[in-house]
């Protein structure tokens, strides 16, 4: 969780460039390589130290593992349903879909300091 921790920021970033890219190829036209949840830069770490011990966690760090698990998954899932035809309406579930991420990647760093202080 450590090195996941550290790197919270850059993963971040990661997934913002993911959608501009996205979005720069629809605007361009070409082809697009899609990534699935796991093979991405935060996925591979993401599900290499810090998903698989969720159970370990308090419940409140737990849940909010699983939810960017969910989260992280719809990302993936929206992105790929992406193509040339797709609308705004669809790229604005995409950056929905980042900024619910965001949001619970930023509260579990926020909860995980705190414990560590309070604890």
């Amino acid at each position: 969780m450590e090195q996941f921790l550290q790197k919270i920021y850059t993963l971040i970033n990661h997934h913002l460039t993911y959608a501009k890219r996205l979005r720069q190829f629809l605007m361009d036209g070409g082809e697009f390589q899609h990534r699935s949840e796991r093979e991405c830069e935060f996925g591979r770490l993401f599900y290499g130290e810090v998903f698989p011990q969720a159970n370990e966690f308090p419940p409140e760090i737990r849940d909010l593992i699983v939810d960017i698990e969910r989260l992280h998954r719809e990302f993936h899932q929206l992105a790929c349903q992406i193509t040339e035809t797709c609308d705004e309406k669809d790229l604005q579930a995409l950056y929905h879909a980042t900024d619910m991420l965001i949001l619970r990647l930023t509260r579990l760093e926020r909860t995980i300091k705190s414990q560590a202080a309070n604890g």
